[in-house]
């Protein structure tokens, strides 16, 4: 029963976490739609540099018949 609430919490979270972010930007005068945009292609770059060879076998891996 403690497991749903530890989720809802998670949530909450993270979300406190993406919310100030975005706050700032949209005081800056940078569209929320830009500013999300641009926080997923810095955390998709990292993840390619982090993790090469996952890109790799995504994209260049031979499909079975």
């Amino acid at each position: 029963m403690a497991l749903p609430k530890f989720y809802i919490i998670l949530n909450a979270f993270f979300w406190g976490i993406v919310w100030i972010p975005l706050r700032y930007f949209n005081e800056q005068g940078v569209h929320p739609i830009y500013a999300t945009f641009f926080c997923y292609l810095i955390l998709v770059i990292i993840i390619v540099i982090l993790k090469r060879s996952f890109f790799f076998l995504l994209f260049f891996r031979e499909v079975g018949v």
